[in-house]
């Protein structure tokens, strides 16, 4: 999430917004811009990043030996 190598895409910057085609952004520096598409204004916004879906703990799999510390 806080890598230092971040994908200096439009689709993650501060200043675009989404529009009705997903492969197009609307850009408040550029205009209308590709999701793809780069400038030196990039500025990252965190919450902008897809996560991967967290993983569920399926509870049929563990048993109260799984969480035991005597052996």
């Amino acid at each position: 999430m806080y890598s230092p190598n971040i994908e200096k895409i439009c689709a993650l910057c501060v200043y675009a917004q989404k529009t009705d085609d997903p492969m197009q952004l609307l850009c408040k520096k550029k205009g209308d811009v590709r999701y793809n598409y780069t400038c030196k204004k990039f500025r990252y916004d965190i919450f902008k990043k897809k996560l991967p879906p967290r993983r569920s703990l399926n509870e049929q799999n563990y048993t109260a030996d799984d969480f035991s510390i005597d052996s």
